[in-house]
């Protein structure tokens, strides 16, 4: 059995979902139109060994990966300073880009562990467990969610545990729009309040303990 461990912060992300044009993506016109850098300055680019991907891009500490669907932007380190500049350049883009038929925009936090902690354990129903188990059902995973809102958009929280006990929750704050004016409204969102609402979740709510769960990566867990 792997022992009790907190839940981590992995994988945070900003997601802008719209109809793209891949010709607006390109190495270059990322590093001017994302990142704002002037001509000339070094990037990385990965390229990726599948013809339908285009190039994801890295640069100081930051992963662009555009799509024909949706522009992703993701912090190598998962902290609310770091989070806050993913969505700065993806209100960026949207303005910028105003006239690309636009969908949603929203940001991603989630939280993982190798194994799930007690108190988080204890809000999936046992009783439910046990009336597929006295009908012969095999359960192989558990999951539960519940759909907030937030300020004129929404919270997804959902709670995901593997059969091999491993934990994933996702806070998914989203707003679904086509107009670049809510959207650029729904990423200016004050940091403090998002970090706010994900301690609230997860201490008030979920009821972990301090010891459950580590909120963010401090600044010295490296890039």
């Amino acid at each position: 059995m792997p022992t009790e461990c907190p839940v981590h912060p992995e994988d945070w992300n900003v997601v802008v979902a719209a109809r793209w044009n891949p010709a607006l993506f390109t190495p270059a016109a990322i590093s001017r139109r994302v990142f704002k850098l002037a001509e000339g300055t070094p990037i990385e680019v990965f390229v990726v060994l599948d013809d339908v991907q285009l190039p994801r891009i890295k640069h100081d500490g930051m992963i662009v990966a555009p799509s024909t669907t949706q522009l992703v932007i993701s912090p190598e380190r998962c902290a609310f300073t770091r989070l806050e500049r993913a969505r700065q350049m993806a209100r960026g883009v949207v303005n910028e880009l105003s006239r690309t038929p636009l969908i949603a925009a929203g940001f991603n936090l989630r939280y993982r562990a190798d194994a799930i902690p007690h108190s988080l354990a204890q809000r999936f129903s046992e009783e439910l467990d046990h009336r597929f188990a006295d009908n012969d059902f095999q359960i192989i995973g558990r999951q539960f969610h519940r759909v907030l809102r937030f300020n004129n958009g929404r919270l997804l929280v959902q709670v995901t545990r593997d059969p091999d006990g491993k934990a994933e929750l996702l806070m998914n704050f989203e707003h679904r729009s086509k107009e670049s004016a809510a959207l650029s409204e729904w990423l200016s969102v004050p940091i403090e309040d998002v970090r706010d609402t994900a301690i609230r979740v997860l201490s008030t709510v979920l009821q972990l303990q301090d010891t459950d769960y580590v909120i963010e990566n401090d600044e010295h867990a490296g890039q």
